[in-house]
């Protein structure tokens, strides 16, 4: 859809094809090792970034936990094997 597209009103259809989503990576995330806040596993996280990342972009994630910087070792490392861009921070 273009600019001139969305000023045109449209009837959406039920599989959501007239419309593509924007796609992007969340550059704040927390992980199982963010204790008692975070659920989402490391690999399950690098799949996902891979698959919103817009083509022709290098796919990267933050993980960003709470207290603790525990899982950044094996984060590191399956983003790299993953050829996804890991950001390391800390919250």
């Amino acid at each position: 859809m273009t600019a001139a597209d969305a000023a045109q009103p449209h009837i959406h259809t039920p599989d959501g094809s007239c419309c593509t989503p924007t796609k992007f990576a969340h550059l704040h995330q927390h992980t199982q090792y963010s204790l008692l806040d975070g659920a989402a596993k490391l690999k399950d996280l690098l799949k996902w970034a891979k698959q919103v990342t817009p083509e022709g972009q290098t796919p990267a994630l933050a993980m960003t936990d709470h207290g603790n910087m525990h899982g950044a070792v094996h984060f590191y490392n399956y983003a790299t094997a993953m050829e996804v861009k890991p950001i390391i921070g800390y919250e």
